[in-house]
């Protein structure tokens, strides 16, 4: 069984993206966090609350993945 960790960045990106009515992309987001952590950090969050099932991606039809 995965332990799921809840650091600030995690919490922050989560908050970015729940307030916001519209998917986000991960540049955006990123443009939100107030160098709480780096580009990559993003990312490798996103992906994690995809996998938790906390947000979904979206593929747009110029092929950028949008966050939701």
């Amino acid at each position: 069984m995965a332990i799921i960790r809840n650091t600030v960045a995690k919490k922050a990106v989560f908050e970015i993206i729940q307030v916001n009515k519209t998917a986000m992309s991960q540049t955006e987001i990123f443009a939100k966090v107030n160098n709480i952590c780096d580009r990559v950090t993003v990312y490798r969050i996103l992906e994690r609350l995809v996998n938790e099932v906390k947000i979904h991606k979206i593929v747009n039809i110029n092929g950028v993945i949008n966050y939701a």
